[in-house]
């Protein structure tokens, strides 16, 4: 048996006179690197890193597949799809924008200027497409009649 040695006394530091231990920033990520999901351990990066811990360590490419997170909160899932409609909604306004003749802007024109809501302004688009869809498919079923007939049948309308 051998003997137990005293452990070595360390100096004591006051509070002022500590010195400043700065030591990397290691978190758990909220998902883990393929890597670290292919072997079920634990993905730890460092501060800044570009790669976790055991992906450095082992030399393996670290890569993170953020899409099948499927722990994302419902209520950001949810913030999610309506920025993706707004966007759409803001697509189709460019493009209505860029597409129609200036008698047809107008009326948009006016109710962007009235400080309508994205979504009142939505439902003008979809309204003026229905529109043009009805209005296509009526000249098109139409298309072969006299004049004097598409005039009466538009009328019915």
């Amino acid at each position: 048996m051998q003997p137990i040695i005293p452990a070595p006394s360390f100096p004591s530091f006051s509070p002022s006179t500590r010195p400043k231990v700065t030591a990397a920033c290691v978190r758990k990520g909220s998902a883990a690197c393929g890597e670290c999901q292919r072997q079920k351990t634990i993905c730890r990066l460092r501060d800044k890193a570009a790669a976790c811990e055991r992906c450095i360590e082992h030399r393996l490419s670290c890569a993170f597949d953020t899409d099948q997170d499927g722990r994302r909160t419902p209520a950001s899932q949810q913030s999610v799809e309506d920025m993706r409609a707004e966007r759409d909604t803001l697509v189709e306004l460019f493009q209505a924008l860029k597409n129609s003749s200036d008698a047809n802007i107008a009326p948009l024109l006016d109710l962007i200027r009235s400080k309508a809501s994205l979504g009142d302004i939505r439902l003008y688009l979809e309204n003026t497409r229905s529109d043009r869809q009805r209005q296509s498919s009526i000249s098109s079923s139409l298309g072969d009649q006299s004049p004097a007939v598409v005039e009466n049948s538009e009328h019915a309308l």
